[in-house]
């Protein structure tokens, strides 16, 4: 049995406190999910007199240059301006007073998430002449606690990326890394077959993955949704400590993706990349150059589609891969397929089993004569089985076989974005994008007679098709030049089909193993797993299917009132998931040298291939779900934020968030979990048992936050924080709770000296596993998950 209980608070080392100012007042507002700073900028400023005096009577101006919308602020009390909710891109600043020389700031430059300070010391002088700043140094962030890596759109553009996953920059940024290969997400699994998204930040996996600050992340593989063309990206900020309040469900790490936009100039790419094995040298070792043939084109247009009012943007990539992929096997030798071990090992007759009148409790054998299998004797089963195997291409008995068998894939992405100002008060954009693909992952060997053998299990050999969608709609509106409240819509749907070889198929039958094939699901040919050799058949886990609908809704309120701005924001997440995965569908058999050895511990007697060749495996399992899954998750929270400029050296930031995990449910309560108050499996809906399968709702998620920024001199800030944060783990396969009687499990160990289970038996008709006595291991979740600290 696995309890799984978890932890889902994380802490940042470093000291603090927070505000406890309601956090509930913009519930109202609307709902949000997790940060929308991070997916905007913000500038502000102090404008003084010649004399260091603050200036309320200026005027504040700041145009975007790629747009040219304007927009105005006025001066506070303490002299400071603010702009926030900017889109990311280029802007001029301009100042005017009367009796003050205008001051110009032609172009500063806005990244996502950046607290920009442009502090203003006004001239005497006519409001004709003009004060321009030029060749200033990048401004520090002198207001933010938060720590990160910004990948700006040119690196994004130019630097060389293979493939041009746009991940290779992220996994470069500071404190990140790429993981390890095995990992679900590697494209080596069937999790998911993109090129790798794996991202460690801090030692931890699983960041918050944010798409123009919204929600982008999947649930149950916790795998990145849409991933954008690198031509549709505008920039990507990395965040990996002290984050405000605004952002939730994550401890170690965000991941902010911007888009790109359309600007009042018509601005487009194409490209094309090409890689073939024609220019590449051969590798010393390989007894086959594997081909390759990587392509990969596409492009992007952007531009005004009303001038100064609506513009567009459209990004399309395509690539396809055929890569032959290495392998070196060991297989058995013609010889012993046809049940001759001469030079391979002594094997036994395990017919011939009898008591060793020498030794009381020890057994002896009798060697098959001339070392070889009678023909009568060999499992038709077994022999289906056997020719499979192509012929070993060395005369050795281990590593005689290689392949070099094409991989493909078959990549689409595209995204469209449309951003209209309906006025300088009112901004709206919305953005669709698509990723689609279909990958082959071939086996270890050739296809024979239209059967698929499968093996190199360790890789899971099939077809993956994945596709994920994602639509967002943005709307800001300016009541005030202090008060701004930003509202967003989102839906995200994540699609995985990986299927094994020979799906659809009924092989295990027509081979001779009854019971194994009872579904769609199911179909095609058992793992079998004879030690020392290469596998056969169909991988263990898969078909993995799984659709994931996010239905996410965000809101914020910013006032700018004196020396303090006010954030707040309240938000939902709905998550809405069908999946289907069983361990052992089709079933598996190991095979050892027991059937056939020395009983006595004669040393090098027995094998593998040669029990097989009897049917007698030492291993059988059959596990399989009964059903497809439906869960439903929902991810409320609330959160308020005061970035406080104390004085012209220290910016707090004071931020209090609050979030609800809710355990998952069952659409049709097919999920149980393990009481270890009663000792016995509780099943969703019975006998007053909650649909969460006793799971209780944590509701002390309370997560303060507190940030400081210290700025002695222009050239240094010294910044530091503290934060609790608040991350759920109960919803990746090890917290969906499929567990009897929704499972069936049927395994037995053959007996090592009488052994009785033959590969013709198969295995008996799926039934629900007991809750009295199951047969597999169960899942549990702890009743009070989350509430450890």
């Amino acid at each position: 049995m696995q309890v799984h209980e978890g932890v889902k608070t994380r802490l940042w080392g470093r000291a603090g406190s927070g505000t406890l100012l309601a956090i509930v007042i913009f519930c109202l507002a609307a709902f949000s999910v997790q940060a929308q700073v991070i997916s905007s900028a913000e500038i502000r400023g102090l404008v003084t007199d010649a004399s260091g005096g603050v200036l309320q009577t200026a005027k504040v101006s700041l145009e975007n240059l790629d747009t040219h919308l304007i927009q105005s602020a006025s001066v506070a009390s303490n002299g400071e301006y603010l702009f926030t909710a900017l889109p990311i891109g280029r802007y001029q600043l301009r100042v005017e007073a009367p009796g003050f020389k205008t001051y110009v700031v032609p172009e500063v430059t806005l990244a996502s998430g950046d607290k920009a300070r442009e502090d203003v010391a006004m001239q005497v002088g006519a409001v004709t002449e003009n004060v321009q700043v030029q060749g200033q140094a990048p401004a520090l962030q002198t207001d933010s606690a938060t720590f990160g890596t910004l990948v700006t759109t040119r690196a994004v553009q130019d630097l060389p990326l293979n493939g041009r996953n746009f991940m290779t920059l992220v996994q470069l940024t500071a404190g990140a890394t790429e993981g390890l290969a095995s990992n679900t997400l590697s494209g080596n699994r069937p999790d998911d077959r993109r090129q790798s998204s794996v991202l460690v930040i801090n030692g931890a996996s699983v960041p918050n993955w944010l798409l123009d600050g919204m929600d982008n992340f999947e649930r149950i593989q916790n795998d990145i949704v849409v991933k954008p063309s690198i031509d549709g990206i505008a920039e990507i900020r990395v965040l990996t400590n002290d984050f405000d309040a605004s952002i939730g469900r994550s401890a170690n790490g965000v991941v902010s993706i911007i888009t790109k936009s359309g600007t009042d100039a018509f601005h487009g790419s194409l490209y094309e990349y090409l890689r073939n094995d024609a220019m590449d040298a051969k590798n010393f070792f390989a007894r086959v150059n594997p081909e390759y043939r990587f392509n990969d084109f596409g492009g992007s247009i952007g531009g005004p589609i009303k001038k100064n009012k609506t513009f567009g943007f459209f990004d399309y990539e395509r690539y396809f891969l055929r890569q032959g992929q290495t392998y070196t096997a060991t297989i058995p030798t013609l010889a012993m397929r046809n049940g001759n071990y001469s030079g391979v090992a002594t094997i036994y007759d395990p017919a011939t089993t009898a008591a060793n009148p020498n030794t009381p409790g020890a057994y002896m054998r009798t060697v098959f004569p001339n070392n070889t299998i009678p023909t009568s004797r060999i499992s038709p089963v077994a022999t289906n089985f056997m020719n499979l195997y192509p012929a070993p291409q060395t005369g050795g008995l281990v590593n005689n076989y290689t392949s070099a068998l094409k991989k493909t894939q078959d990549y689409d992405t595209y995204d469209v974005r449309v951003d209209h100002h309906f006025n300088e008060l009112n901004t709206f954009f919305a953005r669709y994008s698509y990723n689609d693909g279909t990958t082959y992952t071939p086996g270890a060997f050739p296809i024979v007679n239209g059967i698929d053998p499968g093996g190199n299990a360790g890789v899971f050999p099939g077809t993956a098709l994945q596709r994920s969608q994602a639509l967002q709609a943005n709307y800001v509106h300016i009541f005030t030049p202090a008060v701004l409240l930003e509202l967003k819509a989102g839906f995200q749907r994540f699609a995985l089909n990986s299927q094994p070889v020979d799906l659809g198929q009924n092989l295990a039958t027509q081979f001779g193993i009854p019971g194994a094939n009872h579904d769609n699901v199911s179909s095609g040919l058992p793992l079998m797993q004879p030690a020392g050799y290469e596998t056969l058949g169909g991988a263990s886990f898969i078909p993995l299917i799984e659709f994931e609908n996010t239905f996410s809704y965000t809101g914020s309120l910013s006032w700018t009132k004196g020396a303090h701005n006010l954030r707040m924001g309240a938000g939902l997440i709905r998550r809405q998931v069908i999946d289907t995965q069983s361990s052992y569908p089709r079933g598996a058999f190991n095979f050892d040298g027991n059937a056939t050895n020395d009983p006595s511990g004669k040393v090098a007697s027995g094998n593998a291939i040669a029990s097989w060749l009897l049917g007698l495996p030492s291993i059988g399992q059959l596990n399989q779900n009964l059903g497809w899954n439906g869960y439903r998750m929902w991810e409320p929270n609330v959160w308020f934020q005061d970035d406080w400029r104390v004085n012209r050296k220290l910016t707090l930031n004071l931020g209090l968030r609050y979030d609800v995990f809710t355990p998952l449910v069952e659409v049709n309560n097919q999920i149980s979990n393990f009481d270890p108050a009663t000792n016995k499996i509780i099943v969703a809906g019975v006998n007053g048992v909650s649909r969460s399968a006793g799971v209780k709702t944590d509701y002390t998620n309370i997560a303060p936050r507190f940030g400081f920024a210290y700025t002695p001199k222009r050239s240094l800030v010294i910044r530091g924080g503290f934060g609790i944060a608040y991350v759920p783990e109960n919803a990746n396969s090890n917290g969906l709770l499929k567990n009897p009687p929704f499972t069936n499990g049927y395994s037995y160990i053959n007996d090592q000296i009488l052994p009785t289970h033959t590969l013709a038996q198969g295995f008996p008709p799926p039934m629900p596993e007991s809750l009295t006595n199951p047969t597999t291991g169960l899942i549990a979740v702890a009743t009070n998950y989350g509430s450890t600290r």
